[in-house]
């Protein structure tokens, strides 16, 4: 049972996390120009939705989570500024950021020893 449960419960802020960013990274792809957003290019918007899938791709891939972590930290916090500097709810993508940072030590410990 134990053999089961440790590798779920190390997965699982992860996949919680992605749950979160591919909907978000589809969304700017599809719907590029209904959306509301800062810059209203479709073209720039499309771009950072690709952007996203690929950053989760490399956070969810072993190998690559270092890069990965360090692609979507860069971006949601780029997003917590814009946020703040509209007057926008900041607190959720604030905490995003944190949760990045927990899942990626989860799944590799070793991250703070260098």
């Amino acid at each position: 049972m134990k053999k089961l449960l440790k590798p779920f419960l190390i997965w699982l802020p992860s996949l919680m996390l992605s749950l979160i960013f591919i909907p978000n990274a589809l969304e700017k792809i599809s719907s590029a120009e209904q959306l509301n957003k800062v810059v209203s290019n479709p073209v720039v918007i499309v771009g950072t939705g690709i952007f996203l899938l690929v950053a989760t791709g490399l956070f969810l891939y072993q190998k690559t989570v270092y890069y990965g972590a360090s692609f979507l930290i860069g971006y949601y916090v780029l997003i917590t500024g814009i946020h703040m500097y509209k007057g926008k709810p900041h607190e959720v993508v604030a905490l995003i950021v944190v949760a990045i940072v927990f899942a990626t030590y989860v799944r590799v410990p070793d991250i703070l020893k260098s």
